[in-house]
């Protein structure tokens, strides 16, 4: 496990943005260091702080120049030190590193002795540091497409909203061109914002309740006149449906129940007589009188 600093890596990123490099990989420090993998050896490399040693091919660590024969003493006594491999360049020389207990060699430090092709590195360029992302990639090739589809969706949401914007201006012209026809007919307490085809279907209703209500009463009343002529006719029962009143009768006297017919007639009315029953001691008949027929 390598664990940096988040700083650090962005650090690294803005420099290779700044300098337009496209980098392969972010390497630990520590591969910066040579190994060969001999046994007791430690390979050596100056860093900024002091040096880089390393004694594994992944084990190293950093120290300062006061302290580096403590931390030799230290990895000597886990594993015999058996030289110690300084990769210098012309600024710091093996004198000056003053190793005292343990064999020293000076090498040069270039990229041969690095051997970066040949040796197993660890790429710190992890999620959002590696550029080279498979996912950032599929989002590339995606990106084109998604704008599009994007653009798609916001034309499409602005063309409802003025398609309904459109529609809610052509309803409230019809609205108000059906209020023009039919105000002089509900009155005042109707107003344009009310359910106008509800309260036409409320007025029709109430006037044909009152057409049927006066046809009913006209009826009646002209029978009630005819019939006062006619003492010995008795009204059974009265029934009024579908524009049609009909009235059961009874009487002892066949003539007059006829005479009153002659003069329902005579009164311009649809006048029938039917289911008339003829019996020694009572006569009983329906006398069916039509709304709409009277003349």
């Amino acid at each position: 496990v390598v664990v940096v600093q988040q700083a650090v890596m962005q650090n690294c990123q803005a420099l290779i943005h700044k300098y337009g490099i496209r980098a392969v990989k972010i390497m630990p420090e520590l591969f910066l260091c040579p190994w060969f993998g001999g046994e007791g050896d430690v390979s050596l490399i100056e860093c900024q702080n002091g040096v880089v040693l390393r004694y594994g091919e992944y084990q190293g660590l950093q120290c300062k120049l006061d302290v580096l024969n403590s931390v030799l003493d230290l990895l000597n006594r886990q594993t015999p030190i058996s030289q110690v491999n300084c990769f210098l360049d012309d600024e710091l020389t093996i004198d000056a590193l003053n190793i005292s207990n343990y064999e020293t060699s000076a090498k040069p430090l270039n990229t041969t002795s690095l051997d970066l092709e040949k040796i197993t590195t660890i790429n710190l360029q992890q999620r959002q540091f590696q550029v080279s992302s498979n996912w950032l990639k599929i989002l590339d090739v995606w990106k084109s497409v998604a704008a599009v589809i994007l653009l798609v969706f916001v034309v499409t949401g602005f063309n409802r909203v003025v398609a309904l914007q459109d529609m809610e201006a052509e309803l409230a012209d019809i609205k108000a061109s059906q209020y023009e026809l039919i105000k002089d007919y509900v009155g005042p307490r109707v107003t344009q914002t009310a359910n106008l085809k509800k309260e036409l279907i409320k007025l029709l209703q109430d006037s044909s309740s009152g057409k049927e209500q006066t046809d009913f009463l006209s009826l009646l009343l002209d029978f009630s006149q005819a019939r006062t002529a006619f003492e010995s006719i008795q009204i059974v029962k009265i029934n009024y449906q579908k524009q049609r009143l009909s009235v059961d009768i009874s009487s002892q006297k066949l003539n007059d129940v006829e005479a009153l017919h002659v003069a329902l007639n005579a009164k311009g009315l649809s006048a029938k007589l039917e289911k008339l029953n003829i019996k020694p001691e009572l006569i009983s008949g329906q006398f069916i009188l039509e709304a709409g027929n009277n003349g």
